[in-house]
């Protein structure tokens, strides 16, 4: 049995690993070559369970011996009560002289009763454990079985294969079921890469699903323009009641790369403070306008959905970052990533 178990689980982890072995493909691109196919697979499997027979010890109550167990009750014993009668004799006189009468007199006596011991014993079975070997049964996972098979069909394209001349990029996709996504083998410390992965069709037929995707490699901002987060600067912050508005300097270029946290609370004076919003925003949902060096900032509350405010007292704080989840290569930029920009306003009415 345990032999057939041990064939069943190798040919079961010999078939899981060449799918494994399928689900990732190295890619490389350059502006000579700016469009690879890549063909992967996954399979997604469910545990069988058997049951496993194992060596063990038992236990079971046996029978040992009688001993006697006494104890101490009590009975109520009762005396007297009831009527108790007599005769008594009377005297009766006439003319003729007087004799004497019997008369019946009765009276009722008290009940008394009182308590009385006694010992009352029985026989009880004394139970010993006894432990012995025994064979016992559990629930294992014996095996995989194959429930959906993923083929994916993946065009991996350069967007400029001009910008890219001279260079070569390394990449590796990878499919994990129905989820593509792709990693930078190399470093690429001249601009950050931009991806896109769009699925253009998928075809679900019983337990095989096809899926075609287009990942797209694009140059995002450059290097040089980027590490200006290094020293920007958050200023001028207004509240007003229906947006928030600020300045960035020193940031210019950066505009379509940001996220913004924002956390705004009613703040009155008496009662605790009200979070209106607290939340991430990516920039393609602010305004944005570059003016030399400085880049005017404006979130409408109604892009959070959050209704116009009240010109009453309120608290705000912006965090910006750079956007990490469409860059490819945000690690050759971890220092520019990891910098955050601030800026609150405490206690405030709005303003405009």
């Amino acid at each position: 049995m345990k032999t057939k178990i041990s064939i069943l689980l190798f040919a079961l982890i010999t078939i899981r690993g060449e799918s494994l072995a399928q689900s990732q493909r190295p890619v490389d691109l350059e502006s000579a070559v700016p469009v690879q196919l890549a063909t992967l697979s996954d399979q997604r499997f469910e545990p069988i369970y058997g049951q496993e027979p194992y060596q063990t010890t038992c236990s079971r109550e046996v029978f040992s011996h009688n001993e006697s167990v006494c104890r101490t009750v009590s009975d109520t014993v009762c005396r007297g009560g009831g009527e108790v009668c007599r005769t008594e004799q009377d005297s009766v006189c006439n003319s003729s002289g007087c004799v004497s009468v019997p008369r019946r007199v009765c009276h009722t006596e008290p009940r008394t009763c009182a308590e009385v011991p006694r010992q009352v014993c029985e026989a009880r079975p004394v139970y010993v454990t006894q432990y012995y070997a025994c064979t016992q049964y559990r629930t294992v996972v014996v095996g995989q079985r194959l429930v959906k098979t993923y083929q994916h069909q993946v065009e991996v394209r350069l967007e400029d294969p001009a910008a890219f001349a001279g260079q070569r990029l390394r990449l590796v996709v990878h499919a994990r079921e129905d989820v593509l996504s792709v990693d930078l083998i190399s470093a690429y410390s001249d601009s950050i890469l931009l991806k896109s992965i769009e699925r253009v069709r998928h075809q679900d037929v019983g337990d095989v699903e096809s899926i075609s995707s287009r990942i797209v490699i694009r140059k995002g901002v450059g290097a040089e323009t980027l590490r200006k987060i290094q020293g920007g600067v958050l200023l001028g912050m207004e509240l007003g009641t229906s947006a928030v508005r600020f300045d960035l300097s020193g940031m210019a270029g950066l505009e379509s790369v940001l996220k913004v946290r924002v956390n705004l609370k009613r703040a009155p004076k008496v009662f605790f403070k009200t979070t209106l919003y607290e939340g991430e925003v990516n920039s393609s949902r602010l305004s944005w306008v570059a003016q030399g060096g400085v880049i005017r900032a404006v979130i409408p509350f109604q892009k959070i959905g959050v209704e116009e405010i009240s010109r009453k007292r309120h608290e705000i704080r912006v965090s910006i970052r750079l956007d990490p989840e469409s860059v490819l290569n945000s690690r050759d930029f971890s220092s520019e990533f990891d910098r955050r920009i601030e800026g609150s306003l405490e206690k405030v009415t709005p303003t405009f």
